[in-house]
């Protein structure tokens, strides 16, 4: 296999949060076969900085540099170029994906990035979700109690408190 980044074919296969990893000897990339991120995000057993977890947070929402997308990195499995992705839309933490869905390319430290950000944010939704839940429901009860008799016929209004309330029982 060769190094999209560097070219190097000096891999080196580990277990990273018990998923077996291949990492790039000479720029420390870390290249993950499609599914491999899934079973890495669930693993907690790593532990991050308050720094980098701070460091990741503060970029969330930051959208894909154009000097991100101008690269030309190409897949090691099939040598078409990959293309760079803002990892769960809007992380900050930017990685190459192959378009045939081989795998993922991370550069040197956003593996770690991308499991401070989930992680942090897991954490965040498990604090919040009694508050979420009690703000939603004080919502959907005063909105309805106040609604005229046009918007209590507003079908779109209804589908998406009934849709908000089953996601909150599918995290209950």
């Amino acid at each position: 296999m060769q190094c999209p980044r560097c070219s190097s074919k000096n891999f080196v296969e580990h277990k990273y949060e018990q998923v077996k990893v291949d990492t790039c000897q000479n720029c420390k990339g870390i290249w993950l076969d499609e599914d491999e991120i899934l079973l890495i995000i669930e693993q907690k057993d790593k532990k991050f900085s308050q720094e980098l977890v701070k460091r990741t947070v503060q970029n969330s929402f930051s959208g894909v540099p154009n000097s991100e997308r101008n690269h030309s990195l190409k897949c090691p499995k099939c040598n078409d170029k990959m293309y760079s992705i803002n990892y769960a839309v809007s992380s900050g933490v930017i990685i190459d994906r192959c378009p045939n869905e081989h795998g993922l390319w991370f550069d040197k430290h956003e593996l770690e990035a991308v499991q401070a950000y989930s992680e942090y944010w897991s954490e965040e939704v498990s604090k919040r979700q009694s508050s979420f839940e009690s703000i939603l429901e004080n919502a959907e009860t005063k909105r309805l109690n106040d609604l005229d008799d046009e918007a209590k016929n507003d079908t779109v209004f209804f589908t998406l408190s009934k849709i908000c309330i089953k996601i909150l029982d599918k995290l209950t």
